[in-house]
């Protein structure tokens, strides 16, 4: 069979390379190992930008990229409950927090005495049946309020004498 100018053949008719052959014939001798310590390093590189992004390193990130707020650090999660996942992104998000040190949330809020707003945040805790031991103690507790464009609302619950600090968000 002959082979013409444009075959698909690594030799013309005259038996010379095709142009740009050369780097084919003359390249390097491929290193697996090599190769796949890249591909990891790289793998492992976008799984910790994601993490970062999506604040899978802690609550506390969650909350700061959701409100812009900073809670303290050191608080271990004790309680979380939420309403799961839907459609539209609406939800009920419930968390409790112990610090060891109580006063350390003190100064990173702008705390009010709770005048009404227990009421609201019991209809929600209802909604996600949250059970009486897992809710905030209001008569011992200050308020952080917030409430976004859409609807969407933030009470923060805060008993300075036991480090306790309760979180419930409702996504509208």
């Amino acid at each position: 069979m002959q082979y013409t100018k444009h075959s698909f053949h690594p030799r013309n008719i005259t038996g010379k390379h095709k142009p740009g052959i050369e780097k084919y014939i003359n390249a390097k001798k491929f290193n697996l190992k090599e190769y796949m310590n890249k591909r990891i390093s790289l793998i492992v590189m976008m799984i910790f930008c994601l993490c970062l992004c999506a604040g899978c390193f802690g609550y506390r990130g969650v909350v700061k990229s959701n409100w812009g707020i900073t809670l303290p650090a050191g608080g271990k999660e004790v309680y979380e409950k939420d309403s799961g996942a839907s459609f539209h992104g609406d939800s009920i998000r419930y968390h409790a927090l112990l610090y060891d040190d109580p006063e350390k949330p003190a100064e990173y809020l702008d705390w009010k005495i709770i005048s009404g707003e227990e009421k609201a945040s019991e209809e929600l805790l209802e909604k996600i049946s949250v059970p009486e031991d897992g809710r905030p103690d209001y008569v011992n507790s200050v308020i952080y309020t917030d409430e976004q464009g859409d609807g969407s609302r933030l009470f923060i619950f805060y008993n300075g004498s036991g480090g306790e600090v309760w979180i419930l968000e409702e996504f509208i």
